[in-house]
């Protein structure tokens, strides 16, 4: 399954998707997107 979609614009993923605590890094040349959230001192998933 591909998650990359060329129809839809960046700017509209990111205004949908990319809302705190959203974060960024670069990895092999690609933007990657993900969020740190829940307890501190909780499980990983």
């Amino acid at each position: 399954m591909s998650i990359i979609n060329p129809d839809i614009p960046d700017q509209l993923l990111l205004d949908k998707y990319a809302l705190e605590p959203s974060q960024f890094m670069n990895l092999d040349g690609f933007k990657i997107h993900y969020r740190d959230e829940g307890k501190k001192d909780g499980q990983p998933v």
